[in-house]
């Protein structure tokens, strides 16, 4: 039987640490994405209004910025953009606070 291509990747140290950092990184976002409108709720007191708010102005800056960003991007080097992206992206998330992230 052949070999699949998929054997060699799971033995490239590279890709696993790249698959692993990738996937901590995504179980972190999606944690935070399932505790902000609850903690919206229970410490804030959000109104159903508010909530519909809030997920609607969370896609926002993907609308205005994804495109524009992704044609510049194309242009430059692959592996600094995805580590500033994963160490930058909770600083500019609207899940999170400005001065925390600029306090440490």
């Amino acid at each position: 039987m052949p070999r699949l291509p998929a054997d060699d990747l799971w033995r490239n140290r590279d890709f696993v640490r790249f698959w692993t950092g990738e996937s901590v990184s995504l179980l972190g976002s999606q944690i935070t994405a399932l505790a902000l409108p609850f903690m919206a709720v229970l410490v804030l007191g959000a109104s159903p209004g508010q909530m519909g708010l809030l997920g609607a102005l969370g896609f926002l800056p993907f609308l205005l910025v994804t495109l524009p960003a992704g044609a510049w991007i194309d242009r430059l080097r692959r592996r600094p953009i995805l580590i500033v992206a994963n160490l930058g992206g909770p600083c500019c998330s609207r899940r999170s606070r400005w001065p925390h992230c600029l306090a440490s």
